[in-house]
């Protein structure tokens, strides 16, 4: 059940604290919550990658060339979306680490270099 005030912002979007889990409620027995789909969206993905090459050295039989490529380039930190979605225990006591975000979903920046010689 959604118990924030009206315009209450419910993504913080801190990596600690993504969402509010405090403006959730558990409703009464028996009844439904007037919480909709899709209320809660995760962290976006933002991912560069790049790739060079060039022949260093050609005859008519043999060339050598360099490859170089990048996998996220600017080192975005991508994350993954947090890791306890449950709000309540079985108790109906609130889950501390709700809403905290704790892995990502892609790795950091990876550079790689080739060298082929082709005959």
């Amino acid at each position: 059940m959604y118990a924030a005030a009206p315009g209450a912002k419910l993504i913080l979007g801190d990596p600690e604290r993504w969402f509010d889990p405090n403006a959730f409620a558990l409703p009464p027995a028996g009844m439904y919550g007037n919480l909709g789909r899709n209320v809660l969206e995760g962290p976006g993905l933002v991912s560069l990658d790049l790739a060079l090459h060039k022949v260093l050295w050609r005859t008519e039989r043999h060339s050598v060339r360099l490859r170089v490529e990048a996998f996220n380039i600017a080192n975005h930190p991508n994350f993954q979306i947090p890791s306890v979605l449950t709000l309540f225990t079985s108790t109906l006591d609130r889950v501390g680490s709700a809403g905290r975000i704790t892995e990502t979903a892609t790795t950091s920046r990876q550079i790689q270099l080739a060298l082929k010689w082709v005959f």
